[in-house]
């Protein structure tokens, strides 16, 4: 009798645990959720210049499948090291397998689009840069979670950001690849990404 009530006891445990996981997991790690539930008029009202001086407003980023990495042009290694990496992972998937690639920067005040397109010239050709206002970039970034902030520095100001690229379709956050990912793992959440789509 004593073996059974243990027996229950340890199954009603193992029960418990995996109910508590699930819901941490989904307060905690989920990242298929809409956009801070922003409607679509609202990102339309988001405008960004890419680096042919063409405006574009936020709904039409975030429809399509496209990865998105936030910088800016005088950032000395994650940005032109994420960049690069990114990069080489579009030339290694599918080419029929269309993805936006877009360089948001983070410091308006230098990266102009004549800036960005002088920047860009180094890396994909498929690389989107853009720009915008302060308060239109304030507005799209909060709209993703990104968090970033200008700190003054000996030689004048640098921007603190966020590291990661997100992987984005339908205004929604699919999966995000992080600053260590290498390029295989990078290649890998692409291609899994495209599958989720289908």
């Amino acid at each position: 009798m004593r073996i059974l009530r243990n027996i229950i006891l340890i199954i009603s445990l193992l029960f418990f645990i995996i109910f508590v996981s699930y819901f941490v997991f989904q307060k905690f790690f989920k990242i298929n959720d809409s956009l801070l539930n922003i409607s679509k008029e609202e990102l339309k009202k988001i405008s960004l210049i890419d680096q042919k001086n063409t405006s574009i407003n936020a709904l039409e980023i975030l429809e399509e499948p496209s990865i998105i990495f936030f910088g800016f042009t005088n950032c000395p290694d994650i940005c032109p090291l994420t960049l690069s990496k990114l990069s080489l992972s579009l030339q290694k998937i599918k080419k029929d397998q269309k993805l936006l690639l877009y360089f948001v920067s983070l410091d308006p005040e230098r990266d102009t689009p004549e800036t960005l397109r002088d920047y860009l010239q180094s890396f994909n050709d498929q690389v989107i840069g853009l720009t915008g206002t302060e308060n239109n970039l304030k507005k799209f970034t909060k709209t993703l979670g990104i968090k970033y902030s200008k700190r003054k520095t000996s030689y004048g100001y640098t921007i603190d950001h966020s590291s990661s690229s997100l992987l984005i379709s339908n205004s929604q956050i699919i999966d995000k690849i992080l600053f260590k990912d290498d390029l295989d793992t990078s290649i890998n959440k692409i291609n899994s990404f495209f599958r989720n789509l289908n």
